[in-house]
């Protein structure tokens, strides 16, 4: 896992032979100790001040570079950065993307005048790199069943011959059963768009030239950056970028022959949130209820329901709301956020206003559910969605849920699954015991 603990560190040449790492913590406390000991001299003040402000620009920029990374950018994914801090180093700053085709980046000026420009860079791309990402999500709806993360792995591997086991597990969330042939299909259904991206290469030797005449590396940054953004082929020739992945996913959809559609329940209403409260005991079976209103289609995946804990992070959020709010499905999902009193107040509060946002846009035909604890409507969620609340909820009888679980967790005998050796050829039960610690 990617931690400012786990990028940065301080090494101190002690001898020619002999150095010495700092971690992150370490370099912490040891200024906590300079800044007690530092009202011995002024001399002794200036060193501290110095160190103190390298320190938290390091600090600035590692935070900066671990946002990119996580947030899905591959130009950031081997990124590298050196800082030295001697006051006779020719040169301050190393940066390296390693990769071939961009040379290291070197900073002469002095560090206190160096980093916060170079971070001020940083934070400018982070901020365009969300804003470019979230226009892909709004326009490329399939882009939504993944974390960026999970985005990354499959620019990576989907347009490989020999593509990974996990991968196909990752898309036959989109096209149940997904083999590699669907992949290749999907992936290249128009040979002449791979025509005009071969002609349309760009000029590397003039990208080169420029890197080279410019001696702000702050300006460099930005020139590897947009060149990047415009041609990210010639630096990952292997990867799919986003537009090439989205439309990829969009066509192996189009090969799953039957989508999903839902009919809504009829106490709930489309195009609005339906806030339904109801005792925790109530909450799955009330869940249930909704879909099974549509009794013939298949059980909800994780695409349509999300189930919220205290640890429910904002990307897990943000992508079910835009399931929901952004249009590309053929068919018609409810979409079911259950247990969102338990979403922190900070979660919860960014994701309203990503649902205002998204709102905004114009998807009128949405079916959104939210459910949560009639005990804890003080909440934040169940509290801006008050005025959203139903009053007739959703229930099913005990033997109907049984029923309808029954029918969709039954394997046909001629499919070969484990559900085989167990009662009724069923792929889903409980095993209990009568007998404590048995």
């Amino acid at each position: 896992q990617i931690t400012p603990d786990s990028v940065l560190q301080l090494v101190l040449m002690e001898n020619e032979e002999n150095k010495r790492s700092y971690t992150l913590e370490e370099l912490k406390e040891l200024l906590n100790k300079l800044m007690l000991m530092s009202g011995k001299g002024e001399q002794g003040n200036s060193e501290v001040d110095k160190f103190a402000e390298i320190f938290s620009n390091v600090q600035r920029l590692a935070g900066s570079f671990i946002d990119l990374y996580l947030a899905g950018n591959m130009l950031f994914r081997t990124w590298e950065a050196e800082i030295h801090c001697e006051d006779n180093a020719r040169v301050s700053v190393f940066m390296s993307f390693n990769i071939d085709e961009i040379d290291e980046l070197q900073g002469q000026e002095a560090l206190t005048d160096l980093l916060p420009d170079i971070c001020k860079t940083m934070e400018r791309l982070l901020d365009e790199w969300l804003a470019f990402v979230n226009k892909k999500r709004s326009q490329l709806y399939y882009l939504n069943y993944y974390t960026a993360e999970q985005v990354v792995y499959l620019c990576q591997q989907y347009q490989m011959r020999d593509i990974s086991e996990e991968a196909l597990v990752m898309l036959s969330f989109i096209k149940p059963d997904c083999k590699k042939i669907d992949t290749i299909n999907s992936c290249f259904p128009k040979a002449n768009s791979r025509f005009l991206t071969a002609v349309n290469q760009p000029d590397m030797m003039d990208f080169a030239m420029e890197l080279e005449n410019c001696t702000d590396v702050s300006k460099k940054l930005e020139l590897v950056w947009k060149f990047s953004m415009d041609n990210m082929s010639s630096f990952f020739p292997g990867c799919l970028d986003l537009d090439t992945l989205g439309t990829s996913l969009a066509a192996l959809a189009e090969l799953n022959e039957k989508p999903i559609n839902r009919d809504l329940h009829p106490s709930l209403q489309p195009g609005r949130p339906n806030l339904i409260l109801c005792p925790p005991s109530d909450i799955l079976s009330c869940a249930i209820a909704i879909y099974m209103h549509s009794s013939g289609e298949q059980l909800p995946s994780y695409d349509e329901v999300l189930l919220c804990t205290p640890h429910t992070t904002y990307e897990e959020v943000a992508l079910f709301l835009r399931r929901c709010l952004t249009a590309g499905y053929s068919g018609k999902k409810i979409y079911s956020l259950i247990y969102a009193d338990q979403l922190s107040y900070d979660i919860g509060y960014k994701s309203e206003l990503l649902f205002q946002q998204l709102q905004a846009q114009g998807m009128d035909k949405y079916s959104l559910v939210i459910i949560c604890n009639s005990d804890r409507e003080h909440c934040y969620i169940p509290s801006v969605f008050s005025q959203f609340k139903i009053h007739m909820i959703p229930q099913g009888q005990p033997v109907a849920i049984h029923r309808y679980l029954c029918t969709h967790f039954k394997v046909g005998s001629d499919v070969v699954s484990a559900a085989s050796v167990f009662k009724d050829g069923m792929s889903a039960g409980i095993v209990s015991s009568k007998r404590a610690g048995v």
